[in-house]
C-alpha cells in the first residue's frame, strides 16, 4: 500500500526491494495484518509500502535519498504459547483417552451385568431342581419348621430377595402360605416353581414356590468395579499422557523454542552463527531438519536481498545523481529553447511583415515599365519584364503565407463558433476560384465549438483551396465537407476527388514542402502547415486518408469542443 506523494526515486527503490526479494521468496503485496509477522517495507517520511515474506517481517528505513536502513521485525514469542501448546496437548490426550477409557468401561460394565444377570438365571435354575422336591415333601407333611429352614436357606442364597410358599390343593380349608424375605413392589426377577409330590398313586400338584431375585447386589457390584476400573486406568492415562508431553517436549517443542527464538534474534546487518538444533545428526532428515534448512534458506536469501539492495541503493545514488544533472540541464535547454524560438518567430513576423513594403513596391514599378515601356524594348526584355513580375508576385504571397504561419497564436480569443458559419465564410471567399474551376463543393451539419471564428474559417479556405489547386484535369471536381461521431468526438473531414497523395509523401504537414514543380501546381508549400498550426491551436490533430489517382480525405478533431448539437454518426 502506497501511501503519500512518492518520488520517483523512492520508487525505483521499492520496485528495487520487491522485485529483489520476489525472485527469492513467495511474496504477497499489500499484506498489513500486524497480527502475523509480515514484511515491512518503510520508506520513512514519504512512502510506506509492506508485502509478505514467510511470515518475516523485514524493515526498510528511507531516511533521506542517500540512506537505506533494513531490518527484521516480528513480535517477541510469548512464552504462553509454547505453555498453552503443552497444556493443550496434554489435555487433549486426557480427553482422548477419558473418552476411550470411558467407552471401554461401559463395555466392560455391560458384559458384567449380563454376566451376573446369567448367574442369577442359572442360581435359579438350580434351585428348581435341588429344592423343589424336598419342599414339596414337607408340605406333603405339613412339616412347617422344616419348611420355614429350608426358604431361610434358599433366601441367605446371593441376589434372593423374598420367597413364598403356598399351597394349591387344601380340600376346603384355609391353605398352607410360608413367607421369608421383604418382596419387592416390582422384583427385576420373578419364578415360579411348582411343587409336585409323588406317591403310590402317582404326582400331586400341591403348591407352588414364588421365588424373587433383586439387580441390588449386581449394581452394588457394578458400580465398585466401575470406580475401580475408572481409577486405575485415570492413573494409567495420566501417566502415558505426562510421558507423551514429556516426549513431544524433547523431540518437538523445545526445538520449535529454538527456532523461534533464532528466527526471531535474525538480523540482516549482523552475521550470526547459522541455525542448529541440539540433538543428534540423523542419517535421514526428519520434519525438523527441513524446517532448519527452510530458515537457513529464507535467512541467505533475505541477506543476500539485503545485499543487493545495499548495492543498489549506491547505483541509485549515481543514477539520482546523474538525473538531477539531466534534468538541470535539460530545464535549461528547455527554458533557452523557448527564449530561442520566441525570438525566432519574433524575427520572421518582423522580417515577413517589413519584406513586403520592398516586394509591394517591386511589384508596383515592375507592373509600371511593363504598362509603359511593353514593346519598346526587344523580346527578350518583355520576357524578362514578365519573370520579375511573376516571381515578385510569388514572392509577395510567400511573405504573406509566412507572415501569417508566424503570426498564429498571437492575441487569439476563442468564442463559441458554428463552424458551419466559418466553413461558409472559406467558400464566399474562394467563391471566384471556385466558379473559374468548376468546383461542387458540398456540406453538410457541422457542430459548435470553442474557438477563434478567423483561424478555423483559414482552415476550411486552406483546405478547400488545396483540393481545388490539386484536381485533375478533365474531372469534375467534387469537395465533400462533412462531420461524423467517432468515439463520442466529433471528426470533420474535408474530401476530393482529386489526383490523390502518393504513400511515399508522407511530410505534407511540413512547412515549404513541394512534391509538385511550381509550374504543374503553383503554391507556396505553408498551407497545409498553417492547416495543422490551426488544429494545434485548438488542441486537435490533423491527418489524411489518400488513393493516388481517386482523391484525398482530410480529417481533423478539434479539442475544445463545446458541442450543442452534433450530427448523428452515420
Amino acid at each position: 500500500m502506497m501511501s503519500n506523494p512518492v518520488p520517483q526515486e523512492c520508487n525505483l527503490l521499492y520496485n528495487n526491494v520487491n522485485s529483489s526479494i520476489r525472485r527469492r521468496l513467495p511474496c504477497k503485496n499489500g499484506s498489513t495484518d500486524v497480527r502475523h509477522p509480515v514484511i515491512l517495507v518503510s520508506l520513512s517520511g514519504r512512502l510506506d509500502a509492506t508485502f509478505t515474506v514467510r511470515e518475516r517481517s523485514i524493515f526498510l528505513a528511507y531516511d533521506n535519498p542517500t540512506t537505506i536502513k533494513m531490518g527484521l521485525q516480528m513480535p517477541a514469542p510469548s512464552r504462553r504459547i509454547y505453555r498453552g501448546i503443552g497444556w493443550r496437548l496434554l489435555i487433549s490426550i486426557l480427553l482422548v483417552s477419558s473418552v476411550v477409557t470411558l467407552a471401554l468401561t461401559v463395555a466392560q460394565l455391560y458384559f458384567e451385568y449380563r454376566r451376573d444377570v446369567g448367574e442369577i438365571e442359572q442360581r435359579l435354575a438350580e434351585l428348581r431342581s435341588s429344592y423343589a422336591d424336598s419342599l414339596a415333601g414337607g408340605l406333603w407333611q405339613f412339616d412347617t419348621e422344616q419348611i420355614k429352614l429350608q426358604l431361610g436357606g434358599i433366601q441367605r442364597l446371593p441376589d434372593i430377595q423374598a420367597l413364598e410358599l403356598r399351597e394349591t390343593n387344601s380340600d376346603g380349608r384355609q391353605p398352607l402360605v410360608i413367607r421369608s424375605g421383604t418382596p419387592l413392589d416390582n422384583p427385576p426377577i420373578v419364578r415360579e416353581i411348582p411343587l409336585i409330590f409323588t406317591d403310590h398313586n402317582g404326582p400331586h400338584a400341591i403348591g407352588t414356590l414364588r421365588i424373587e431375585a433383586t439387580f441390588e447386589h449386581v449394581y452394588a457390584r457394578l458400580l465398585g468395579s466401575a470406580l475401580l476400573i475408572l481409577f486405575n486406568q485415570g492413573i494409567k492415562t495420566f501417566i502415558v499422557s505426562l510421558f507423551i508431553l514429556l516426549t513431544v517436549y524433547r523431540l518437538v517443542t523445545r526445538h520449535l523454542i529454538d527456532l523461534a527464538q533464532s528466527v526471531d534474534s535474525f538480523d540482516l546487518r549482523n552475521t550470526a552463527p547459522r541455525l542448529a538444533l541440539d540433538r543428534p545428526i540423523s542419517d535421514e532428515p526428519d520434519e525438523l531438519d527441513r524446517m532448519v534448512q527452510a530458515i537457513q534458506s529464507m535467512q541467505d536469501s533475505l541477506r543476500k536481498a539485503y545485499k543487493d539492495l545495499k548495492s543498489s541503493n549506491l547505483d541509485m545514488e549515481t543514477e539520482i545523481s546523474q538525473r538531477r544533472e539531466t534534468e538541470a540541464k535539460l530545464q535549461d535547454l528547455v527554458e533557452k529553447l523557448t527564449i530561442s524560438n520566441s525570438e525566432l518567430q519574433r524575427f520572421a513576423y518582423v522580417a515577413s511583415h517589413d519584406l513586403q513594403e520592398p516586394l509591394r513596391g517591386i511589384a508596383l514599378y515592375a507592373q509600371k515599365l511593363e504598362k509603359d515601356y511593353r514593346g519598346r524594348f526587344d523580346s527578350n526584355a518583355d520576357e524578362y519584364l514578365d519573370y520579375i513580375i511573376g516571381n515578385a508576385r510569388q514572392m509577395y504571397k510567400l511573405v504573406n503565407d509566412l507572415l501569417t504561419f508566424s503570426g498564429l497564436g498571437r492575441g487569439l480569443t476563442f468564442t463559441t463558433v458554428q463552424l458551419d458559419a466559418a466553413c461558409r465564410t472559406a467558400i464566399d471567399k474562394l467563391s471566384l476560384l471556385v466558379k473559374k474551376s468548376g468546383a461542387n463543393v458540398r456540406m453538410t451539419a457541422l457542430p459548435e465549438i470553442e474557438g477563434n471564428p478567423a483561424l478555423l474559417a483559414e482552415l476550411f479556405e486552406n483546405l478547400i483551396d488545396n483540393a481545388i489547386k490539386f484536381s485533375r484535369p478533365g474531372v469534375a471536381l467534387e469537395v465533400w465537407i462533412d462531420c461524423k461521431l467517432h468515439e463520442g468526438q466529433p471528426v470533420i473531414s474535408v474530401a476530393d476527388n482529386g489526383i490523390g497523395i502518393e504513400a511515399s509523401n508522407q511530410d505534407i504537414f511540413d512547412i515549404f514542402r513541394r512534391h509538385h514543380t511550381k509550374q504543374a501546381y503553383p503554391g507556396t508549400g505553408i498551407g497545409l502547415a498553417i492547416c495543422k498550426r490551426i488544429v494545434q491551436i485548438h488542441h486537435g490533430r490533423i491527418w489524411y486518408e489518400s488513393k493516388p489517382g481517386e482523391g484525398t480525405t482530410f480529417f481533423f478533431t478539434l479539442g475544445q469542443e463545446a458541442s450543442q448539437q452534433h450530427p448523428e454518426k452515420g
